[in-house]
């Protein structure tokens, strides 16, 4: 499963990550897609 939350900068992305961790059974990775895939720019 793969859960994408976008938005504009403080909109609450990490504070509804954070949430969705705590509701969910299984563990969930939360991780900004600069960190998650850092050279993806360079590929173009």
């Amino acid at each position: 499963m793969i859960i994408l939350i976008n938005g504009c900068p403080s909109a609450g992305k990490s504070t509804i990550a954070k949430e969705l961790q705590k509701l969910h059974d299984k563990p969930l990775l939360h991780t900004g897609i600069d960190h998650f895939c850092p050279t993806s720019l360079y590929l173009r």
